[in-house]
């Protein structure tokens, strides 16, 4: 293997350094999305039960408004609708606006990035919501995991139907920005819903069955350690009972 002389690479390092960033052609065109297939699509019709339950904490400075909403939104798998909060950055402007929807990771406790990233988006005429975590179990078996990867991707499709009732914000310009777990629920939604016009996934991935049981991740590593004690299987026993009923994932979708 030859050695990178640093030399060689000052041209290529001058151009990173002072222009900030670097555009690449695509190695392949853009594949067209494939159709949802119908037993899928089935899974995702809910009724239309969306209320808006107030607004309220309403904080402005010299740009935006930061204000938090609660709704009730459909949930497919428990007895009663479940209550999300968003908490909103609006722009000082009486057109509508496009809105990025924040879908946070699932490590942090008070929403610091995403409360970093929503200023930087409102502060540029853009809204921004922070789609609050739901509370989980702290253990979910495999099919309590199946259920809150479905519930996420029916709770952000209700989040964008109530955008749509919002004068403020511009319904054809919808964005989401996910990251780690936000990622991943990013990416189904991205798969099932046409209403979202542009996505930034970050940090996510697919086959969440393999991440749960063989990531090294320390934060996944405590579940896997808690999962397989009390099942009393192996890492690879785990991952064959996720991989039986995890229907949710990006890959399928």
């Amino acid at each position: 293997m030859k050695k990178i002389r640093l030399l060689g690479c000052a041209p290529l390092l001058f151009v990173c350094f002072t222009t900030g960033c670097m555009r690449l052609s695509l190695h392949k065109p853009i594949r067209s999305a494939a159709k949802l297939p119908e037993s899928i699509g089935n899974k995702l019709v809910y009724p239309n039960v969306l209320t808006n339950l107030g607004s309220y904490e309403f904080t402005t400075n010299g740009s935006y408004t930061r204000w938090f909403t609660d709704i009730s939104v459909y949930a497919a798998h428990y007895p009663t609708n479940e209550t999300v909060t968003l908490e909103i950055y609006s722009p000082h402007t009486k057109e509508p606006v496009p809105i990025i929807l924040l879908l946070p990771i699932s490590g942090g406790k008070k929403y610091e990035l995403e409360r970093f990233l929503a200023p930087y988006f409102a502060k540029r005429g853009m809204a921004a919501a922070i789609v609050h975590r739901e509370k989980r179990p702290k253990v979910p078996t495999a099919e309590e995991m199946n259920h809150l990867m479905h519930q996420a991707i029916l709770r952000n499709k209700q989040v964008i139907d109530w955008v749509e009732t919002q004068k403020e914000f511009d319904s054809k310009r919808i964005g989401v920005l996910g990251t780690s777990m936000g990622g991943i629920n990013g990416a189904m939604l991205v798969g099932v819903d046409s209403r979202i016009n542009s996505a930034v996934l970050a940090l996510a991935g697919c086959d969440i069955p393999y991440i749960l049981a063989k990531s090294k991740d320390r934060g996944v590593q405590r579940y896997q350690k808690t999962y397989m004690g009390e099942h009393g299987v192996s890492s690879d026993e785990m991952y064959e009972q996720l991989k039986m009923l995890l229907e949710w994932d990006p890959k399928n979708l």
